[in-house]
């Protein structure tokens, strides 16, 4: 309030809303009246017991259906993983026990994504040449778009390299790898429609 008063002094429209403030301030208790209403509660009560009077009453029954739909989708899941063989690891394991699970996990993802990323730039290799000697602004469009794209790949794979267990940024790395895949098909389908 110091620093408002302060400013006030040099500033003649905050000084005007200042004194406005303080007649605000001055006058707010002389407005403020107190009143009995006796019959306030007993009109709520009485409207509360009408409202429940005309409501149906839920059966006990229905009480529990929320809880029991949450426990058959549990019962759900764990059928699910169990007719998956996934192994649901025991609260009693080590956690090098866990460690060595996750560790495998990581290794499968990184062999699957590896053998995508081999499909990926083979078909990168087909169109490179295309793209070289681009001969549309189509096909220049496509070779930016895949220099972008191998940009965020090389920072996607910086990332993981630092985070090996991120399991967005392996998403994200496979979400750039489907869209370059894309954009390859795409010039496949150019180089057909462009040349005899």
């Amino acid at each position: 309030m110091a620093a408002l008063e302060a400013h006030a002094l040099a500033c003649p429209d905050c000084r005007q809303e200042l004194a406005l403030y303080r007649e605000i301030q001055a006058a707010a208790p002389q407005l403020r009246r107190d009143w009995q209403s006796p019959k306030l509660w007993p009109r709520i009560q009485m409207s509360l017991e009408a409202e429940s009077a005309t409501s149906p009453h839920r059966p006990r029954l229905l009480r529990w259906m929320p809880l029991a739909a949450v426990l058959a989708l549990v019962a759900l899941g764990v059928s699910v993983f169990l007719q998956r063989g996934v192994e649901i690891p025991a609260t009693e394991k080590s956690e090098s026990e866990h460690r060595l699970l996750t560790e495998k996990a990581v290794e499968d993802v990184e062999d699957a994504e590896a053998a995508y990323v081999r499909s990926i730039e083979a078909l990168s290799r087909v169109v490179e040449p295309r793209l070289r000697r681009a001969d549309s602004p189509l096909l220049m469009n496509y070779r930016e778009k895949l220099e972008l794209l191998d940009a965020a790949i090389a920072d996607c794979r910086a990332q993981i390299e630092a985070n090996r267990f991120h399991a967005g940024l392996r998403h994200e790395l496979i979400e750039v790898y489907r869209e370059k895949q894309k954009t390859l098909e795409q010039v496949m389908k150019e180089k057909g429609n462009g040349e005899s």
